[in-house]
């Protein structure tokens, strides 16, 4: 049942009546004890804080508000601060799980005891962040009623639930103030412990999406590099932050500890494959949901208009505006049909390697002939680019009928996201970034939790008159 704030400082404003005229009487009372006038005279001044206390309720409410406003802090990003490092933590508890159970042999049997460890350390701190975040939602949605409750303890007679009452009175006021400020005291002490590249890693995180890449009608590209950049850096320009192969039904599936994407950085990708580089036409984000719980990414390219994987790639036209398409495939070869509505003179670039062979195309109903236009050779495989010229601006129908032959596994190479940050190791890289994770969400908030506790008590004993 929650409490009813008006009608408890209702309460404590009688009991504070209840204090005065018991304190006169015991004081009138012809009993010649010092201590016994005393206890009179002190429970008439006790009735006088408690009215100041009743009375003033709203007041320090805001008050509280007031200090919290100079100071600049709020609930909000406490809030934001107790998400990150819930997904912060369980990312890398999952992470030196995934590490483990990869590790074997003499190297298994040596880190395996400190992944174990660090596990359970993290497990820790999470257990703190959650009793945390409670202790604040308790303070934040219950303070008031916990307030009033505090000043009804402090106005029972003879003193019996003083200490109580102060205790509660002097709890709300110093979290209700202080506790809110829990993530600008952990970010002035990381400053002084953690390197910028330490810091930089542990405000983003890192996340190991699945991520599909797919042509315009939704088909797999198998076999590529995709590269990840920087949204600022065109392709070529720069080196890109990672790179990872795709599967042959164009999946990248992150089971390497050492790979993985950051948190929150705007990225662009580009697709390398059968000599050609694809750029994707949209922005990249990972949300941080992406460190703790399953994360799908779909890429679809813009410069693919229609592919069977490596073994047909069809470029999508300069001049196209809209298109229709059947696509039959098999193991052994497939037919294409597509129906595409150009506003101008244009061609149709179509890739293929040397396994895959080029059975008939067809252009508007008409058997045409195409001949390789350039000769590329990719990773082991090498193939040809061929052109079919349209000429009439509208609608024009391509077919392309195929037989595709084996094109064996390709030993594609891989840049790790995770493995470049702490020079190449990612076993360092995460137990070292678990230490950090430890201090910053274990030992500061508890160093934090010392200091106002500490604040707590000295409060209420001046509420005791102590």
């Amino acid at each position: 049942m929650i409490l009813q704030v008006p009608e408890v400082l209702e309460l404590a404003f009688y009991l504070g009546l209840l204090n005065y005229f018991l304190g006169n009487l015991i004081k009138a009372l012809p009993i010649p004890i010092t201590t016994v006038k005393k206890i009179g005279l002190g429970m008439i001044k006790d009735s006088l804080a408690i009215w100041i206390l009743a009375s003033s309720f709203t007041l320090i409410l805001n008050t509280i508000e007031y200090v919290r406003g100079v100071l600049g802090i709020s609930w909000t990003p406490l809030w934001a601060w107790f998400g990150i490092q819930t997904a912060t933590i369980i990312g890398y508890i999952n992470a030196l799980k995934a590490l483990g159970s990869v590790l074997g042999g003499f190297l298994g049997s040596v880190v395996g005891p400190l992944i174990s460890s660090a596990v359970s350390i993290l497990t820790t701190a999470l257990t703190s962040i959650m009793a945390l975040q409670i202790l604040s939602v308790v303070v934040n949605t219950r303070g008031v009623e916990i307030l009033a409750l505090g000043i009804v303890l402090y106005s029972v007679p003879l003193r019996i639930f003083r200490r109580s009452g102060s205790l509660l009175i002097s709890f709300i006021v110093v979290f209700s103030i202080a506790l809110p400020g829990l993530p600008g005291f952990v970010e002035f002490l990381s400053t002084n412990i953690a390197s910028s590249e330490a810091s930089a890693v542990y405000s983003q995180g890192i996340a190991y999406p699945n991520i599909y890449v797919r042509d315009l009608t939704g088909s797999p590209m198998g076999y590529g590099l995709l590269h990840f950049y920087d949204v600022d850096i065109e392709a070529g320009d720069g080196e890109p932050i990672a790179i990872y192969p795709l599967s042959i039904n164009g999946s990248i599936v992150m089971r390497n500890i050492s790979w993985g994407l950051p948190v929150g950085r705007n990225l662009t990708a580009v697709l390398e494959s059968v000599g050609w580089l694809f750029r994707y036409d949209k922005t990249i984000s990972i949300p941080s949901s992406c460190i703790y719980s399953r994360c799908d990414i779909k890429i679809d390219l813009p410069g693919v208009m229609a592919s069977d994987s490596i073994h047909l790639v069809i470029h999508t036209p300069r001049t196209l505006t809209e298109y229709y398409f059947e696509k039959r495939i098999s193991e052994s070869g497939g037919e294409i049909r597509l129906l595409l509505n150009v506003y101008g003179e244009d061609n149709v670039t179509i890739t293929y390697p040397e396994s895959t062979e080029i059975i008939e195309v067809k252009l508007n109903g008409e058997a045409i002939d195409i001949e390789p236009v350039r000769e590329w050779s990719w990773y082991g495989i090498r193939g040809y680019d061929a052109s079919i010229h349209i000429d009439t601006p509208g609608l024009n129908e391509i077919v392309i009928i195929y037989r595709k032959g084996e094109i064996g596994l390709i030993d594609l190479p891989a840049k790790g996201y995770a493995s470049s940050l702490m020079g190449g190791d990612p076993i360092i890289y995460f137990l070292g970034t678990a230490i950090t994770t430890v201090f910053l969400t274990l030992v500061f908030p508890t160093v934090y939790l010392s200091l106002l506790v500490m604040g707590t008590y000295s409060l209420a004993r001046f509420l005791e008159g102590r």
